[in-house]
C-alpha cells in the first residue's frame, strides 16, 4: 500500500488537549497544514483503523492544525429514554 503522503516528515510532534464540551474525545495538536487536508479522513493508519473498526473510536477527522478523534463511549453513556415493557400505556396518570 502506498504510504499516505509521501512527504510527512519521519517524526511529527504532537500533543493531546481535550475537547470543550467533549470529555471522553482527545484533539491531537499537530503543526499546521502538516497533514495536508482538512476533513473527515478514508484512509487511517493500521491501528487506528482497528479502533474504528471495533467501534472504540467512532470517528477521526482532521483540522487545519490538530486531528480530532472522536469516542464510541459517547454514544454508550449517552442517556437513553425507556418506555418500559407496556409503552406509555403502561404508565400510571395523574389521579
Amino acid at each position: 500500500m502506498a504510504p499516505v503522503q509521501a512527504n510527512l516528515p519521519a517524526l511529527v510532534p504532537l500533543h493531546p488537549e481535550p475537547v470543550d464540551g467533549d470529555a471522553l474525545s482527545m484533539r491531537w495538536i499537530v503543526p499546521p497544514d502538516v497533514l495536508g487536508f482538512v476533513g473527515a479522513t478514508t484512509r487511517l493508519p493500521r491501528v487506528l483503523q482497528l479502533l474504528l473498526d471495533d467501534s472504540t473510536i467512532e470517528a477521526v477527522s482532521v483540522e487545519p492544525a490538530a486531528v480530532l478523534v472522536a469516542s464510541a463511549a459517547r454514544a454508550l453513556l449517552a442517556p437513553r429514554r425507556r418506555r418500559g415493557a407496556h409503552g406509555a400505556a403502561g404508565r400510571s396518570r395523574p389521579a
